[in-house]
């Protein structure tokens, strides 16, 4: 039960590891500020020239800051792919050595590759989704693949 615990508890410590790491090393961009309420006067019922000014500058702000988030979370989730894939590697070379440990580096990359997805989703870019999930999905059954069939196949010369 004990090894059971730890697999999990290493495989969240992972995640948040990559996580953390990513939004420290690799900031994100920031919505504008909007001038709007500095300048409302509840008075007033029509807007002025320069508040309409003011209000275009915030839209095209805005705009260009959604465009600038999709392209973050599509660079997060090729990060955290990397990071996914990486776990996964290391994690079926320590299944060999210390089962354990390579289950807790299988289950953290799974958990990771699960946070790459969710992000590539957010990237606004539907040709990247289908990317994101056809990776994953390959390096699932890949990783699945060679974790459990040798599994099987040791299991069954015994």
């Amino acid at each position: 039960m004990l090894k059971f615990v730890y697999a999990i508890f290493l495989s969240l410590l992972l995640t948040l590891f990559v996580g953390v790491g990513i939004s420290t090393f690799y900031k994100s961009p920031q919505p504008p500020e909007s001038k709007a309420f500095e300048r409302f006067d509840p008075n007033r019922t029509e807007l002025t020239e320069s508040d309409k000014e003011v209000e275009e500058k915030y839209q095209a702000e805005f705009k260009q800051f959604q465009e600038d988030l999709g392209v973050y979370n599509r660079n997060v989730s090729i990060i955290s792919m990397v990071f996914a894939t990486l776990f996964l590697l290391i994690g079926l070379t320590f299944a060999s050595k210390t089962e354990i440990l390579g289950d807790g580096l299988v289950l953290g990359g799974a958990l990771i590759l699960v946070y790459s997805i969710m992000r590539g989703m957010m990237s606004d870019d539907q040709n990247y989704r289908f990317i994101v999930v056809t990776a994953s999905l390959v390096a699932a059954l890949v990783f699945g693949y060679i974790k459990f069939s040798h599994k099987s196949d040791t299991q069954s010369a015994r």
